[in-house]
């Protein structure tokens, strides 16, 4: 009888569903969906079609259990989302009341949809309003007409209207009568439904039995009473008349009492709720935090506020055991204003300095976080202050302030290290951190980036080699694609491009069945200026539309001579936020109101190099209008963050055009300044001092070679043998015998 009216409706989703569809379903909630969606979910498995249901009672990290993936993140919904999406192919996820998931569920969901599925793959989302689902094909369920609902039980108008549409709820009303009254349910029934009222749906009926206290004959009459008069079901109490029954509050915290002391060893934060609700503040407020930071950890965020809220409601006031984490949390979400306010209202305490340089950081006050971190030896204090010299520039006092906060510094030491060359220092300080498996991962890329740029390629190979198989092992592709792409990256400096090749292919080749993402595009856009440096622009070129890489594609059209095709591409790149191919169309086009736009929209990122070329561009066209003021403004502030010719020769024409129209502050000298500068300039040699040593040696020689020698050459004498004497003996005269 609950899908009466619904047959077309059915047919419809199944189709859409074998056909590999993303469908969001829009409903309202009483109108019986969830029976619907159980009911498609049958008819899909008749035919052999594998199915996957999550609801409320299921987080994503259950789902992506029972796919038998991993993230590599697992706190980050499009991490969840490609693993999810790897793990399903071929089945069908039917997701119902998206509302009433987990935030980090929801999240994960919405990134979900924003991804193709792969073939014989499709998903369906149940939801109430179809915003933040913009690649959906949407299906609304409307509510059953009058007479339909008139055909499934005789009923006066008046309930047909409280029923809305919904079957579950005409049932329930038609039992319960007009004046939606109990009365006709015995003390044991009631007793059973208030408990459900109160405890957070879904629940269980195990939990209902541990709670009630009643023997199993007695609460399996009470269930069944509930369920026939449809008031009762999977997880939930309906209708919702239902739950705005008043109770005393005695009872209600009496009842609270019960459920709280049934979820023994279960969900502290449910547990927690429970007993706040019981009045029992004492025993909640711990439950409460440490269900909180589990959901923290977890990436559920608005459960994670909404639990330190109920948490600080149950502790002392101003108590920063869980107003610092509270802080932390509206952090993360990007509400650091309302983190300010937070800790002010807490007491002093030594977990608090930290979060208040966080909110500063955030704020990117630099110089109030370094006020705060003077004179401190916290250790945490002592990473954040790193984290501001290196800000600063000042990399030497980053790696002192690392070395000072210890052990928990290691990983932080050890980037740090990376980008400023100290080898030793960060084979020091990251190979302890092999031991631990939290850690290994990135220790080993650490170790292995540091061997290849100190030149032992072999072992840096080995060390990335390493990580690559322990991320094969952990089942996180992720992680190994990042392992290739900074193998790839490391060849292609060296000049090998065939395995910078393989490698950047094997990274497409993981990353593909985790649909479109961030490192998707990466990849791909990697693979395009590799094929590009071996002189396949084709294949570049498709490469880089498939990345999304407009930037990328743009340049290589440009250096096609295809100007026209660049200018739409570039134009597209800019409408989705691509500050540098805006920078790349202002130089394309010379449109100064595109110059101009492009300069306000570098100016907010620490991008110097990004922000002088956009300068010098709108200079350079201000100096062809002879806007004399708008040129020498941009170009004084390029020159304050770039040095470049183009910049040189862009001052030079500017003091050279400005002199000739007796402009004030414009002069050829400058202007012969500039151009000199502007020409591209010998670079010293490595060793000065061998040319000086060059010429004393050809003096040397010369003088050697025009030397006055003797006339006649010395001959030496040959050197006398053991059984010669001392004196040489006379020679005998020519042509005469002896004795004559």
């Amino acid at each position: 009888m609950m899908l009466l009216g619904r047959a077309h409706d059915l047919e419809k989703l199944a189709e859409l569903c074998r056909s590999g569809a993303a469908v969001l379903l829009v409903a309202r909630p009483e109108i019986g969906r969830s029976v619907f969606l159980r009911e498609l979910a049958q008819r899909l498995q008749a035919d052999g079609t594998r199915v996957h249901l999550l609801g409320p009672g299921r987080t994503i990290h259950d789902l992506i259990e029972a796919l038998g993936t991993r993230a590599e993140h697992p706190t980050r919904p499009e991490s969840l989302a490609a693993a999810v999406r790897r793990g399903l192919p071929p089945s069908v996820l039917l997701a119902d009341d998206v509302e009433r998931l987990d935030s980090l569920t929801q999240r994960t969901l919405q990134q979900l949809a924003m991804l193709t599925p792969p073939g014989r793959t499709s998903w369906l989302f149940s939801v109430t309003s179809n915003e933040g689902w913009p690649r959906c094909q949407r299906y609304e369920l409307q509510p059953l007409s009058d007479k339909d609902l008139s055909l499934l039980i005789p009923a006066d108008e008046h309930l047909v209207r409280l029923a809305g549409g919904s079957p579950r709820q005409l049932l329930a009303l038609s039992k319960l009568g007009p004046g939606l009254t109990l009365d006709q349910l015995d003390d044991e029934a009631l007793h059973v439904l208030y408990l459900a009222v109160l405890a957070d749906e879904p629940f269980t009926l195990d939990l209902l039995h541990r709670a009630s206290g009643m023997s199993q004959d007695a609460f399996d009459h009470a269930v069944f009473t509930l369920k026939e008069s449809g008031l009762l079901e999977d997880g939930r109490v309906g209708p919702p008349q239902i739950k705005n029954q008043s109770l005393p509050d005695r009872v209600r915290r009496q009842l609270h009492a019960k459920l709280a002391e049934a979820l023994e060893g279960g969900s502290p934060a449910q547990r927690g709720r429970h007993l706040a609700r019981a009045g029992k503040s004492s025993d909640a407020a711990w439950l409460l935090l440490e269900g909180a930071r589990q959901a923290q950890s977890a990436g559920q965020l608005q459960e994670a506020l909404q639990l330190y809220d109920a948490a600080a409601g149950s502790m002392l006031l101003g108590d920063p055991t869980v107003g610092v984490p509270r802080a932390e949390t509206l952090l993360a979400m990007e509400r650091a204003d309302e983190a300010e306010q937070a800790l002010k209202r807490l007491n002093e305490s030594p977990e608090l300095l930290p979060a208040r340089i966080d909110v500063l950081l955030a704020k990117s006050d630099w110089d109030g976080a370094d006020q705060l971190c003077r004179g401190s030896d916290h250790p945490q204090v002592l990473i954040r202050k790193a984290r501001i010299e290196e800000h600063r520039g000042n990399r030497a006092e980053a790696i002192a302030c690392l070395e000072r906060a210890g052990p928990q510094a290691r990983l932080e030491l050890g980037r740090l290290c990376l980008k400023s060359g100290d080898m030793k220092r960060l084979k020091v300080a990251v190979e302890p951190l092999l031991e631990d498996a939290q850690t290994r991962f990135e220790a080993l890329m650490l170790l292995g980036e540091a061997a290849q740029l100190g030149g032992r390629g072999t072992a840096g190979r080995e060390r990335m080699e390493e990580a690559a198989a322990l991320a094969a092992q952990q089942k996180l592709p992720e992680r190994e694609a990042a392992v290739r792409l900074r193998q790839a990256r490391g060849l292609q400096a060296e000049g090998d491009l065939a395995w910078a090749t393989d490698a950047c292919q094997r990274a497409v080749e993981l990353l593909r069945p985790g649909g479109e993402g961030p490192a998707l595009s990466e990849a791909l856009e990697l693979l395009g200026r590799l094929r590009l440096e071996q002189n396949q622009p084709q294949e570049a070129e498709q490469l880089f539309r498939e990345a999304g890489a407009g930037l990328s594609l743009g340049r290589l059209m440009l250096k096609e001579k295809r100007a026209d095709d660049a200018v739409g591409v570039l134009t597209e790149a800019a409408e989705h936020g691509d500050v540098e191919a805006l920078v790349e169309l202002a130089d394309t086009t010379r449109d100064p109101a595109t110059a101009a736009q492009a300069v306000e929209a570098a100016r907010p990122l620490d991008k110097p190099d990004l922000l002088g070329k956009a300068l010098v561009i709108q200079g350079e066209l201000a100096v062809a209008r002879k806007d004399w003021p708008l040129a020498l403004e941009s170009l004084q502030q390029a020159h304050c963050l770039i040095s470049t010719a183009r910049l040189n020769e862009a001052l030079a024409r500017m003091h050279e055009q400005g002199a000739r129209n007796e402009v004030p502050g414009m002069r050829l000298s400058e202007a012969q300044r500039f151009r000199k500068l502007a020409r591209p300039q010998r670079p010293p040699g490595r060793f000065p001092w061998v040319g000086l040593v060059a010429a004393i040696l050809l003096a040397i020689a010369l003088t050697a070679a025009f030397w006055p020698r003797p006339d006649k050459l010395v001959q030496a004498s040959p050197t006398p043998t053991a059984s010669s004497s001392a004196r040489p003996a006379p020679k005998k005269p020519v042509g005469k015998k002896p004795g004559s």
